[in-house]
């Protein structure tokens, strides 16, 4: 059988008290995947805006998803607006951590209570190419933790899991040359409000020069919902003491098996529950069936509350934006290419129109990614050639790829106006009109008047939408039976680049080259479907001189 991706529904019912950070509580069993879970994050072409990302699915609920129910186990945080992620993991992998948590290579991962860490390489467990190495002089306990956080409380470092399910962690450890070192496996148990529940700790193991299993088996207790792992120093060390510690393993089992490396987690949807619904299936089994909305709910309930500066690039304006809505993780915004005016109309706006309006002046791409960060792409994204991050088959697709030639984008008069409200610059396209007939658009940007702006963007459109070319439609990939495909397409992100290649001939083209404006995804037990919504790369990439490519006359447009 072809094996598809582990998958995981968590929601954060709660967020931990020391650092605000989500508290992810498995809710993956309650799900009813044998009926799918349908995530869209979608636009229907380069000119549209992308929306809202949405999720639907439905729970099994005996009462832990009925909000004010006092016995529910989540009580009293069933709550509308709580934070909500499916995650995938690919490679499958027993192991539960990180990738550079089990190999032990990224000391950032890591944290202790006293010393100094380093990733080692030269000091290693056999088969693995690094390890942590803890040098301190250590008392009895003493930790060095899986996750850059203190212990103290979960935070989302945690690993979500099932309370009364047994757990094993293992790891390879040994000391240096000189001084003691005893240690031990330690899981510190959470609850779902972040309070500790107890710590589950193995037996103490005196460390040698040679590398040595420490392990631990034990079962979450009544009420746990995550658990932090923990090398744990059970005696002083009496001076200062090197330890190495590599091949992490947490697993859910009974009993440790051998170490395998950990697969990479791919948020596939991030946002929060809308509604919390209750109904009975034939007057006796309970679900509830949930609506999400990912953040940029939170973006257009908010209005301008702050003032914003003239004369500035749009992605510093896109940022000014979202940081009156207080949301600053903007490591996704492009600088912009267009230097953008007020018209003195911002205060108490919509902040997501304002947002529009830049992405508009820009010819950019504002959207929510699917781990729930905003990204902002300017133009010079699609007017420079970009890296191809997935190549697909004509026979990799679904049997429903078309193509399609209309009159839904095309303009041979266009009107582009300045922030004032009252420049603008038309350009009319005789040859166009007497083609098609007579198709206006016009479009209200905050550019500066005074400089070539208005005139380069109207020309750009004109050249582009005034003689349509044949268009592809969705494209749909099962990927269950394609698992090559996973790591690319679990990688894939509107406004990255794909190709279609070996098409038939009775196609447009042999080799389709496309941008990503829309992602939906239907997820069940036995299949993973992925529907994408391409528009063509041709339309966008800018004249390059003496390129073979992109450098040739009538064929590739001028940029802006």
């Amino acid at each position: 059988m072809t094996q598809m991706p582990q998958v995981w529904c968590e929601i954060a019912f709660t967020t931990d008290a020391g650092d605000g950070s989500p508290l992810w509580v498995d809710v993956s069993p309650y799900v009813e995947w044998q009926l799918g879970v349908r995530i869209a994050r979608r636009r229907s072409h380069e000119l549209d805006q992308v929306g809202p990302g949405t999720m639907n699915l439905l729970l099994l609920n005996d009462g832990r998803f009925t909000v004010a129910n006092s016995s529910s186990p989540y009580y009293p945080y069933v709550l509308i607006n709580r934070p909500i992620r499916v995650r995938s993991r690919w490679p499958v992998s027993a192991n539960l951590l990180q990738p550079g948590q089990a190999a032990g290579v990224d000391v950032a991962l890591f944290s202790a209570t006293t010393g100094a860490l380093a990733a080692d390489v030269g000091v290693v467990p056999a088969g693995q190419t690094s390890s942590i190495r803890w040098t301190a002089t250590l008392s009895n306990g003493d930790f060095l933790r899986v996750g850059a956080a203190s212990t103290s409380s979960p935070t989302d470092q945690a690993t979500p899991v099932q309370s009364g399910l047994t757990y094993s962690l293992q790891f390879q450890a040994r000391r240096g040359a000189t001084g003691n070192a005893t240690v031990a496996a330690m899981l510190r148990w959470y609850d779902i409000s972040g309070n500790q529940l107890g710590d589950s700790v193995g037996t103490p193991v005196s460390l040698t020069t040679t590398f040595q299993t420490v392990s631990l088996s034990a079962a979450a207790p009544a009420g746990a919902v995550s658990v932090r792992a923990v090398l744990k120093s059970t005696a002083a060390s009496g001076g200062s003491v090197q330890v190495y510690v590599g091949a992490w393993q947490l697993e859910q089992a009974a009993a440790p098996s051998a170490w395998a490396a950990a697969g990479t987690d791919s948020i596939r949807y991030r946002g929060v529950v809308d509604q919390w619904p209750i109904r009975w299936q034939n007057g006796v089994l309970a679900q509830s069936s949930i609506n999400c909305t990912d953040r940029m709910k939170l973006i257009s309930r908010a209005r301008l509350s702050t003032t914003l500066t003239d004369n500035q690039k749009s992605g510093a304006r896109i940022v000014a934006l979202l940081a009156d809505v207080g949301i600053t993780d903007v490591d996704r915004i492009d600088p912009g290419l267009s230097v953008l005016r007020l018209t003195g109309n911002e205060a108490d706006q919509p902040i997501l129109q304002l947002i529009r309006q830049v992405e508009i002046s820009e010819a950019g791409l504002f959207f929510i990614r699917r781990d729930g960060k905003p990204a902002f792409h300017d133009r010079a994204r699609r007017q420079t050639p970009a890296v191809t991050v997935l190549t697909l088959a004509g026979d990799q697709v679904g049997p429903d790829l078309s193509f399609l030639v209309d009159d839904a984008l095309l303009m041979n008069d266009v009107t582009v106006t300045g922030y004032d409200g009252s420049t603008s610059h038309q350009v009319l396209g005789s040859t166009s009109i007497g083609l098609y007939g007579r198709y206006s658009r016009s479009i209200d940007t905050l550019l500066p008047t005074g400089t070539t702006d208005l005139a380069n963007r109207a020309n750009y459109l004109f050249n582009v939408y005034s003689d349509p070319k044949p268009r592809a439609g969705q494209i749909t990939i099962e990927i269950r039976s394609q698992p090559g495909l996973w790591p690319n397409l679990l990688a894939l992100e509107i406004g990255d680049r794909v190709q279609v290649t070996s098409l038939p001939a009775e196609a447009p083209t042999p080799v389709l080259d496309l941008w990503v404006e829309g992602i939906a995804e239907t997820i069940t037990d036995q299949s993973w479907t992925v529907t994408l919504d391409p528009s063509p790369a041709s339309a966008t990439t800018a004249f390059i001189l003496d390129d073979p490519v992109y450098g040739v006359l009538n064929t590739n447009t001028l940029g802006w």
